[in-house]
């Protein structure tokens, strides 16, 4: 309604004017020869107006498709804000159904190992009794002997303050293949909480100065499942980076054939010179919560293995020496490709 009066107003206004004009011009100038009739200086008055209002009205449309491009465009914006905080929504929806999820699954296995180390302790127990009391049964001799591999066995696996310990070359190689099965289901768990981000994708630093020979299947029985057990890990997104430790100045047949072979199963492997003996090797793995290490001990002549120990804490030794291995190795042969540059081990990591 403003825009029409505003309209007429400037219309009238436009008209008197240019009517006036005219009316002073007549007077002024009436009988003179170029004389303008009353009829012709009424309709320049009406054209006059009009053009004006033409004018006027042109601003007035040019100005309401500002004023709607403006209002389109603040449109979009509410839109796109609006869709940008429904995808985020969801996002942060299904980081939590994810979230859960995981949780979920862990508990149910923390569960699932209460329940089978209950079962396992409730059915050692009543192994160990049933046994003893049929050994009750047989002769003096007989129960001796009986008596004594029972203990025997027992001897094989021990619980120790940081973990356990596995004795025996055999023992220790399942031992050995159960630990790389449980650090790819731990890996699996962690894939479902953080996806694949380095800060806590597990990371195993390996040293390897007993018989190359054990990564043979040609070889040993037991190679072939270890190797797989292996890849598996990798596969699942964990990292390897394996150090075979040699007082050898370089690589041999074997241990080149290894190391190719050990590529193809997802494990960054290299030959490291290293003169100096040491105790015994190991497997460090870790991410941000975790510190898991076995360490292997091998027979006589650096042949076979004697036991090896699992634990949940890296000590400084360890620490220690990977760093002193690894650098060996890295200014020979350049930087680990499998170690993010985030998680490569700073002083403070080793004296930790």
């Amino acid at each position: 309604m403003k825009r029409e009066l505003k309209f007429v107003a400037v219309g009238s206004v436009l008209f008197a004017f240019t009517a006036a004009v005219f009316s002073v011009i007549q007077n002024k100038y009436q009988g003179e020869a170029w004389y303008v009739p009353a009829g012709v200086t009424a309709l320049g008055s009406l054209l006059i107006t009009l053009l004006a209002l033409v004018w006027q009205l042109r601003r007035e449309v040019a100005e309401f498709h500002q004023l709607h491009d403006d209002r389109r465009q603040q449109i979009d914006r509410v839109l796109d804000e609006a869709k940008s905080s429904r995808e985020s929504i969801h996002s942060e929806v299904s980081a939590v159904r994810n979230t859960v999820s995981a949780l979920g699954d862990t508990i149910s296995s923390e569960m699932e190992v209460a329940r089978n180390l209950v079962e396992l302790l409730s059915r050692d127990t009543q192994g160990v009794t049933r046994t003893r009391m049929s050994l009750s049964k047989r002769t003096d001799v007989v129960q001796k002997m009986g008596h004594r591999t029972l203990e025997e066995f027992h001897r094989i696996f021990r619980a120790t303050t940081a973990g356990y310990t596995v004795y025996g070359e055999h023992q220790s190689l399942v031992a050995y293949s159960i630990f790389w099965q449980e650090l790819a289901r731990l890996q699996r768990s962690i894939n479902k909480l953080h996806g694949g981000s380095d800060a806590h994708r597990l990371i195993a630093r390996v040293t390897h100065s007993n018989d190359v020979e054990l990564w043979m299947p040609d070889h040993h029985q037991i190679a072939q499942d270890l190797l797989d057990c292996q890849k598996n890990f990798a596969d699942d997104g964990g990292r390897i980076v394996r150090l075979f430790v040699s007082p050898a100045r370089q690589a041999d047949e074997k241990y080149q054939h290894t190391i190719d072979q050990m590529a193809a199963y997802g494990v960054e492997a290299r030959f490291l010179h290293y003169g100096l003996k040491y105790d015994y090797d190991f497997i460090w793995v870790s991410n941000a919560q975790h510190n898991i290490v076995l360490t292997w001990h091998s027979g006589q002549n650096g042949r076979g293995l004697s036991r090896c120990e699992v634990a949940d804490r890296a000590e400084g030794n360890i620490r220690r020496m990977w760093r002193q291995f690894g650098k060996i190795s890295e200014d020979k042969d350049g930087r680990f490709k499998s170690i993010p540059d985030s998680r490569r081990l700073s002083d403070l990591d080793v004296d930790s």
